[in-house]
């Protein structure tokens, strides 16, 4: 039964995550910031996977000193706490997600400024996210929407082999709509005028569909 109380607990809780983090400390070395809800899955083998990422979503034009980061999460035993020398780097290659050395992975965004301002969607094995860049043009709000499509265990590019390709201007969001007779799309819109709303080309092959969870809470953040 979904129980709204917890469900507001969960964002809450993942609002005030840089603050009173004690199970996935992965920020201690980087001052980051999370504006957006998780978005939790199981693999096959039950151990569950919790994917977000940062970007500060009240000043979108602005440059950390740290880039933004896009984690994944692999929780195995429920009780081991995290830090980022346990979460790998794969901003240039992939995961094993056999690896004992590792409990999930991370990418480091590229572009300057670039960050993460909508949740991500986890469906048919693929982690779907968007990202904004500011422009570097003085008055200039629109800045670049990027959609991003990855193997949700592996975190390799799924979009002819490329992680992300450029959707327009502003700030995007990316929405799975999925249809009872088979089959999905995904639909992108901007805040930009200039990029309308449109059924996102998702070239990857279509796999059985991944169990989904309603919500997820982490009982060690107290």
């Amino acid at each position: 039964m979904f129980n709204k109380k917890n469900f507001i607990t969960l964002v809450i809780i993942i609002n005030m995550i840089m603050s009173v983090c004690t199970s996935m400390n992965v920020f201690a070395a980087v001052n980051l910031a999370i504006y957006t809800a998780t978005a939790p899955t199981t693999d096959a083998s039950g151990n569950i996977w919790v994917y977000f990422g940062t970007g500060d979503k009240t000043d979108p034009s602005s440059i950390t000193a740290g880039s933004e980061r896009v984690y994944a999460i692999k929780d195995i035993d429920r009780t081991s706490t995290y830090t980022l020398v346990n979460i790998m780097d794969i901003s240039s290659g992939v995961y094993d997600p056999n690896s004992t050395t590792y409990h999930g992975w991370y990418i480091i965004l590229q572009g300057t400024g670039e960050k993460m301002l909508s949740a991500p969607a986890v469906y048919d094995q693929k982690v779907y996210f968007t990202t904004y860049t500011p422009s570097s043009t003085p008055c200039d709000q629109n800045g670049d929407a990027k959609l991003y499509v990855v193997d949700y265990l592996t975190g390799a590019g799924l979009l002819n082999g490329s992680r992300s390709e450029n959707v327009g201007q502003g700030i995007p969001t990316a929405v799975i709509s999925v249809n009872p007779y088979g089959g999905y799309n995904v639909y992108i819109s901007t805040s930009s005028a200039n990029t309308p709303t449109f059924p996102a080309p998702d070239p990857s092959p279509q796999h059985t569909k991944a169990k989904n969870m309603i919500y997820w809470k982490d009982n060690r953040v107290q």
